[in-house]
């Protein structure tokens, strides 16, 4: 964990985790249109005493533009991207909390060009990311979020193949589904 926050605090990283960043503060008037923050993030806020590893390895992201690939660290609340392009080097790290992942059929992807509608890359193995950030929350006092403002278009991610998608697809949802069961159950306690 201490060598993966090394390389953050030398980039810049995008964040859904807010509380990463320091002097950050939301406003929410702008919301959801503001841009996912971006800042750098200091050691002592990514070392924390209750973030375990989960798991690591290479996965691509494709867009319009082409396509990245990434290093990527899945924590018990975060799932961190680091890219591996040597022109330039970023980061995004998503609050897992906030994060939904959705299993792409075994069948081929195609990503076309905007403009001339042509086809650009065939990819397979991938997987739809979809991060939000902030909760929506009913009018009743008390409500539990109604849903979620989005804030991120869809990432399509994919593998090195259909064993490791799966065991992408099931650590992420593991991880996640034990994170919001810690967030139903937890309670302050009274001093």
């Amino acid at each position: 964990m201490i060598e993966i926050a090394s390389l953050l605090s030398d980039l810049q990283v995008s964040t859904t985790a807010t509380q990463l960043l320091p002097d950050f503060v939301e406003n929410l008037s702008t919301f959801p249109i503001a841009p996912i923050p971006m800042g750098q993030v200091p050691e002592s806020n990514f070392v924390q005493a209750h973030r375990t590893f989960v798991r690591e390895g290479k996965i691509v992201r494709h867009t319009e533009e082409g396509s990245t690939e990434f290093f990527a660290y899945l924590f018990n609340d975060l799932f961190v991207m680091i890219s591996q392009s040597s022109k330039k080097k970023s980061a995004f790290i998503f609050d897992l909390s906030n994060l939904s992942v959705f299993d792409n059929p075994d069948l081929e992807e195609t990503v076309y060009d905007p403009k001339s509608l042509q086809p650009v890359l065939s990819i397979t193995n991938c997987f739809q990311m979809v991060a939000m950030r902030s909760p929506v929350f009913d009018d009743r006092k008390g409500a539990a979020p109604s849903h979620y403002a989005r804030c991120m278009k869809n990432w399509t991610i994919s593998t090195g193949g259909d064993k490791e998608k799966k065991d992408w697809l099931k650590a992420i949802r593991k991880a996640k589904r034990e994170l919001d069961v810690k967030f139903r159950t937890f309670s302050p306690t009274k001093t």
